[in-house]
């Protein structure tokens, strides 16, 4: 879509297409825009939408961004080890 957002009946979300928290955003139709994990989108039927969250603002701090990217990639070791 022009707007970002894909249909549910388009494509599910997956794991490349998640935050480093695992997380989307989807339209919610009781709700409106919510942030939440990937894998609860397919069974949601108030969810008709999403599209990957956005990336950090460019004038959010070096320190913090690099904290959060660091967070989500040991997160992202840990499901391999697991997985």
């Amino acid at each position: 879509m022009a707007d970002g957002w894909i249909s549910k009946a388009e494509r599910l979300p997956g794991p490349a297409d998640a935050d480093n928290q695992q997380c989307v955003v989807v339209w919610h139709e009781l709700n409106g825009a919510m942030i939440i994990g990937w894998r609860q989108v397919e069974d949601n039927r108030f969810m008709s939408h999403w599209m990957p969250c956005p990336p950090a603002p460019e004038d959010y701090p070096e320190h913090y961004r690099k904290m959060w990217e660091k967070r989500g990639s040991e997160r992202g070791e840990a499901r391999q080890r697991a997985g």
